[in-house]
């Protein structure tokens, strides 16, 4: 299976790969998917529209500003996160 990250696609590690030690056991670390707990604590947590905003603002000057996008690479990015809502054509509702 590959997932993309940034431009390049990465092969996803194998459940059988070692997993590194834990430097004050030296046994391998256990590893947990805490994916679920994750969604339910965010659904609790109050959402903030001014600081999501500001994120998305910022997320969107960082794809203006690299360097190792073309023009239509930036295009493409910049409609991508701005059809996730909550951002108008000039970057901040």
């Amino acid at each position: 299976m590959t997932v993309r990250r940034g431009r390049q696609k990465v092969k996803k590690q194998a459940a059988s790969t070692p997993r590194p030690p834990d430097p004050r056991k030296g046994e391998p670390l256990k590893v947990v998917d805490r994916r679920a707990e994750f969604a339910r604590l965010s659904q609790l947590t109050p959402r903030n529209r001014q600081t999501e905003r500001a994120f998305i603002k910022g997320k969107l000057e960082m794809i203006r500003n690299d360097p190792r996008l073309s023009d239509e690479e930036k295009a493409r990015a910049s409609a991508r996160l701005k059809g996730r809502g909550g951002v108008s054509r000039n970057g901040v509702d």
